[in-house]
């Protein structure tokens, strides 16, 4: 070929890709939904099974509005805004690959409670069903029973389905995602609470996951006790709670 018909294809492929204000592609990987993102850093679209997604002139990072209240930064960046299937917020568990449940609450104070992988022993805490997903229930009472119960096991407060989905699909990526407190409470029969927090990526190398392998309560508070977790006969006085 030569260099002029090179030159005129360079400065129509040039042409083009200004015409598309495609500047930057990039892939994400959600493992949580088992998809693939493809991403331009001046639009963005993408409707998954459970909402969809705009990204427009993705400079900056995503607003605060966006975020929950310890404010993930995510590179991805932009004017973020979130869609979700109504259908997705009625979900109260949900099973994946993996050998534990996702929990969700919907208190009436607004906002929602999320808890990940919870296994046997906490799903009978919780008095959900181990083997069918269930749904948010249209009381009132009986939704703010069910998140009280959620909080007593650490459950984390968002204060919108829409931020709970931003850091779900980006917020894994970012280094203080490590940082983030893995809460694992115990509640002996003879009253109190035992609690074990400590930063996930300390979590991880201590093996606290050991302590989901319990066969009763009282097994899991032992487990939690030898961890070095703390004791308190009044559980409002657990600051990591949501008890008060």
């Amino acid at each position: 070929m030569s260099e002029e018909k090179i030159l005129k294809a360079l400065t129509h492929l040039s042409s083009s890709r200004n015409r598309m204000s495609v500047t930057l592609v990039s892939t994400i990987i959600a493992a949580s939904l088992g998809a693939c993102f493809f991403l331009s850093s001046n639009y963005y679209f993408q409707e998954t099974r459970s909402f969809k997604i705009w990204a427009l002139d993705a400079k900056n990072s995503i607003p605060d509005r966006m975020l929950r209240q310890e404010d993930y930064a995510c590179n991805m960046g932009g004017e973020t805004y979130i869609e979700l299937d109504p259908e997705s917020t009625k979900v109260r568990s949900s099973f994946g690959l993996g050998p534990g449940v996702r929990v969700q609450g919907w208190p009436s104070k607004g906002g929602t409670y999320i808890l990940r992988d919870c296994v046997r022993l906490e799903l009978d805490f919780l008095e959900v069903d181990r083997f069918k997903p269930s749904r948010r229930s249209d009381d009132k009472e009986e939704e703010d029973a069910h998140c009280e119960r959620m909080r007593k096991l650490g459950a984390t407060w968002w204060k919108s389905d829409q931020a709970l989905a931003v850091a779900e699909l980006f917020g894994a990526k970012e280094e203080k995602h490590l940082q983030d407190p893995v809460i694992i409470a115990g509640w002996p029969a003879n009253g109190g609470v035992w609690v074990l927090t400590k930063p996930r990526i300390e979590a991880i190398k201590m093996g606290m996951g050991i302590i989901k392998l319990a066969k009763d309560m009282e097994e899991r508070c032992r487990l939690i006790k030898e961890f070095g977790g703390a004791f308190y006969e009044d559980a409002k006085e657990c600051p990591d709670l949501d008890l008060a």
